[in-house]
């Protein structure tokens, strides 16, 4: 049981990653892997995930909803 609980947050900033779309969550979990036992590398890689965190919204917009050149305001 205590190395699930290790696993998961040596596991974090990668989680984090894809939960936020981050673009180089590959890159992010590579890091993790390799460089995340060390506290440093942890840190860098929880960073790096949360620094290049990108939100997209969960709706999007529908061809009605788009505007053409020719339609006023």
């Amino acid at each position: 049981m205590g190395f699930v609980v290790i696993l998961f947050f040596y596991t974090v900033p990668t989680w984090l990653a894809y939960a936020l779309r981050v673009p180089h969550a590959g890159w992010i979990a590579a890091f993790n892997i390799i460089l995340g036992w060390t506290i440093i590398g942890w840190l860098v890689a929880l960073s790096w995930a949360l620094w290049e965190a990108v939100w997209v919204p969960d709706i999007q917009a529908t061809a009605t909803d788009r505007k053409t050149p020719d339609q006023p305001g």
